[in-house]
């Protein structure tokens, strides 16, 4: 599968990572040539990963997955409308639309009225869109180890198709995949993420825990 990451910040760099071994990747940059995106492409690594610039990624993918900061996203999703518009693309958002961080807030979906992958997707009305691998931070998104149980992915979306694609995805890295149905419920994934955040941040409980939904035998 060839997969394109926009933004190749430190979520975007680890997931890159996690599917270059089995997958064909492509890191999306405003500036192919700058110093931070090619040493990004050494620590990925990959015999099949390449860089280009945002068209050339959403154009060489068969799956895009949308990392960058979320004060610029909107803006990036409606520049490349077209192409993402194109044989239905498959989206997944792993972007938290957090308008500060100190103090901690959100952007959009603080009520239960919409969300950023809505926002999203409204953009791009032909395209896919999925939320995932936003409600935990990047340290637990490939292979984490030392938990007692394997940790939970939680995603959504409106297309079945495209989420088990996603699904698959999610399970190459090591986590367990939890649907958890139409994209509206990113309105309650992102402040999940808020809740990874804030215990790990400012209640001072470092990055290494993450969400585990346990049925009752």
């Amino acid at each position: 599968m060839k997969i394109g990451v926009l933004g190749v910040g430190p979520v975007g760099e680890e997931l890159a990572k996690a599917f270059a071994r089995n997958h064909e990747i492509k890191l999306g940059t405003r500036d192919t040539t700058s110093e931070k995106i090619k040493k990004a492409l050494e620590r990925v690594g990959g015999s099949q990963t390449t860089i280009g610039t945002y068209e050339e990624t959403v154009n060489f993918a068969d799956v895009v997955i949308l990392t960058t900061p979320w004060s610029g996203t909107l803006d990036t999703v409606k520049a490349l409308a077209n192409q993402l518009n194109v044989n239905s693309k498959i989206v997944i958002d792993a972007t938290n639309p957090i308008a500060s961080f100190q103090p901690l807030t959100m952007d959009v979906g603080a009520s239960t009225s919409t969300s950023g992958a809505e926002e999203i997707q409204k953009l791009i009305p032909n395209a896919r869109v999925v939320k995932a691998y936003n409600s935990t931070g990047y340290q637990n998104f490939d292979h984490p180890q030392g938990y007692p149980l394997q940790p939970d992915m939680f995603y959504c979306g409106g297309d079945e198709e495209a989420k088990k694609i996603v699904s698959q995805l999610i399970t190459e890295t090591g986590l367990n995949p939890v649907d958890c149905g139409a994209l509206e419920t990113s309105r309650f994934l992102e402040p999940l993420a808020f809740v990874w955040i804030n215990h790990a941040f400012f209640m001072g409980n470092g990055l290494d825990w993450s969400f585990k939904l346990m049925k009752k035998q």
